[in-house]
């Protein structure tokens, strides 16, 4: 695996071909005949299906024809078999059942084979950033990274995905996202502080869309999702480290306030689904750092519709995904604060209810609350505290806003863990 140099043999392009031999679409050379079924409909095909020697579910066909069978001796006791018509009839229906069943099974053999394959490439992936990362070219690392999450997003972003598949190539994300977050700026430079190679902010404009886009995606199961949310609340921290590196970097990504907005609303690079949208706020008589920028714009395009994603996930469900929701939450809020549009993100938050559902929440929350307080809290009162934590940070800068009557506040603040503890 390793050339004499010490460094690794197999190229980047290489590991991407792999993880793109992958996504193909099947066709089955079988067309079953489209056929009504009228004897056989009640029939209950699930007690047929059974796992191969690969651990895929298919439907056994000695335990489907001996179903069919069985029920073909009914219909015969019953007459309802006895004319050439109907004995044509249940011959239709029978192929119809079992073209139709073995498609099936081929799609659910190709789709368990391609679990198989991306489970295995999954392991590759977490060797190569834990075991084998530092082999690797310096001056390739950040291309490999930023490569590898353009290509796990959009599968995520797709409207039809394995849920085993998506949960699989979410928890990738996340792998690579926290690497791109600890260790990508590091990278960036040699020892002597020079730079190695340059962010492109366009390219990691393009990955937040992609997060975005993933996450609004309907149907999506709340462990993708919460998944997803660690990539946004990684690439978020990220970029903020990014945008603030030495000047021999940073002069690169800055731009004038002036091209800023034009760019903003003349390149599609700042916006979701490649749809070009004016936002965020003009900080005049200083520059406007590009990346940050097109951050805020990209976030202003999508804002009312995930919003209420996240704080649907933070209302309710598991506390470590309720957690994640408010952290992602907090973490949007500071954005929008730093772009100045925390307005804009109160607004919606207030409009839709969830402030102050989340108000009510934090008081019925009251006595896991004064748990997270004590010596040694349990895990689930660290979660709690890291909740607590955000919502007050939340509540005190929509009270900062002046336009929010008191109400909500006060019953926080009326709140006894309030009262008896300093936040």
């Amino acid at each position: 695996m390793f050339d004499n140099g010490g460094g690794v043999k197999q190229s980047l392009p290489r590991m991407l071909e792999i993880f793109h031999s992958f996504d193909f679409a099947w066709i089955d050379s079988i067309t079953p005949i489209e056929h009504r079924l009228n004897l056989f409909a009640e029939l209950h095909y699930e007690s047929c299906l059974k796992l191969d020697s690969t651990g895929c579910e298919v439907y056994d066909f000695a335990a489907l024809l001996a179903l069919v069978g069985a029920a073909k001796r009914e219909l015969q006791n019953r007459g309802m078999l006895n004319t050439p018509a109907q004995q044509e009839e249940a011959k239709l229906e029978t192929r119809a059942i079992v073209e139709t069943l073995v498609v099936e099974n081929h799609r659910r053999e190709i789709q368990s084979a391609r679990l198989l394959a991306l489970q295995s490439w999954r392991n590759l992936l977490d060797i190569v950033l834990a075991k084998s990362f530092r082999f690797l070219p310096v001056e390739g690392l950040q291309t490999l990274l930023l490569d590898l999450m353009t290509a796990i997003l959009p599968p995520l972003a797709g409207q039809e995905m394995d849920a085993a598949i998506s949960e699989l190539l979410s928890g990738a994300a996340v792998v690579l996202s926290t690497k791109l977050r600890d260790e990508g700026v590091n990278i960036l430079y040699v020892e002597a502080g020079e730079t190695v190679q340059s962010v492109s902010p366009e390219r990691l404009h393009s990955i937040l869309r992609l997060v975005l886009q993933a996450i609004l995606q309907p149907g999506v199961s709340p462990i993708v999702r919460g998944n997803l949310y660690t990539v946004l609340l990684n690439y978020i921290q990220y970029s903020a480290k990014v945008a603030a590196l030495s000047p021999a970097l940073s002069k690169n990504l800055e731009v004038d306030t002036d091209s800023a907005s034009v760019a903003s609303i003349n390149d599609d690079v700042f916006s979701l689904d490649g749809m070009s949208t004016a936002g965020g706020t003009r900080r005049s008589g200083s520059k406007k750092n590009a990346l940050e920028s097109g951050n805020l714009t990209i976030f202003a395009s999508a804002l009312e519709r995930l919003l209420p994603i996240i704080c649907r996930d933070a209302a309710a469900g598991h506390e470590v995904w309720r957690t994640v929701a408010f952290t992602v939450l907090d973490a949007i809020v500071a954005v929008a604060e730093e772009g100045k549009a925390i307005s804009k993100v109160l607004a919606v938050l207030t409009k839709q209810g969830y402030l102050a559902s989340f108000v009510n929440a934090f008081k019925d929350m009251e006595s896991d609350l004064q748990e997270a307080l004590q010596p040694d809290p349990g895990e689930s009162a660290i979660l709690f505290n890291r909740i607590r934590q955000i919502l007050i940070r939340l509540f005190l800068r929509r009270i900062s806003q002046r336009s929010l009557r008191l109400r909500s506040p006060r019953l926080l603040l009326d709140s006894p863990l309030i009262k008896s503890r300093r936040c």
